[in-house]
Formats: C-alpha cells, sequence, structure tokens
C-alpha cells in the first residue's frame, strides 16, 4: 500500500511540473513587465501610476523603488494628469472608458 501512494505522488507531481512549464509558457505578465519596466525608465517614480486598481504582478516585476501610486476617480486622474512633467497611467482595458478623454491630451 505505500509503494501505490508514493507512486501516486510521484506520477502526481510529475504531472503537476510538467503542466507547471507549460503554463508558464503562455503566461504574459512577465514580458510585459519587463518591456514596461525599460518604458518607464526615463519617468520619475512619482509619475507613474496605476488607475483603479493595481495589479500585484505587474508591481512585482516591475520592482520600483518605493510602491506604485494608485489612482481612483476621474477627478484624481485629472489631478494626476494636471501636472506637466511626463507622466504614465497604467490601466486595464476594462477600466480605461472611465478615463475622461479630456484628461488625456497629447
Amino acid at each position: 500500500m505505500p509503494s501505490l501512494a508514493c507512486m501516486a505522488v510521484v506520477i502526481m507531481g510529475g504531472i503537476l511540473v510538467w503542466q507547471q512549464n507549460l503554463l508558464d509558457q503562455t503566461r504574459t505578465e512577465r514580458p510585459f513587465a519587463t518591456q514596461l519596466k525599460q518604458r518607464l525608465a526615463g519617468y520619475a517614480p512619482e509619475r507613474v501610476a496605476f488607475f483603479h486598481t493595481t495589479d500585484a504582478k505587474i508591481s512585482f516585476y516591475l520592482g520600483p523603488p518605493e510602491p506604485i501610486r494608485i489612482v481612483r476617480g476621474t477627478d484624481a486622474v485629472q489631478a494626476f494628469l494636471a501636472d506637466t512633467r511626463p507622466s504614465v497611467l497604467i490601466t486595464q482595458r476594462r477600466y480605461a472608458e472611465l478615463i475622461p478623454a479630456t484628461s488625456l491630451a497629447n
């Protein structure tokens, strides 16, 4: 009986490891965050913000020197973007429609 349990653990563990490697190849967070990190290199850390919510995986891969600000609400977006310095507002597609078009000038 113990040998059957050990065999089941080995087989299930092997399947899970194999499956994890397959799934890891289709994930897009790390490549996206790597490209984003390169693009954010010239921006001041206080001029980068997430809109509406943050994504822990993206924050992890970006490895910012300080926590990335979260901007919630249209007034907060307008206040954040009112600064004349270049800024980046990161959001998920489902929240992009909540950003007033008048706030997004050039």
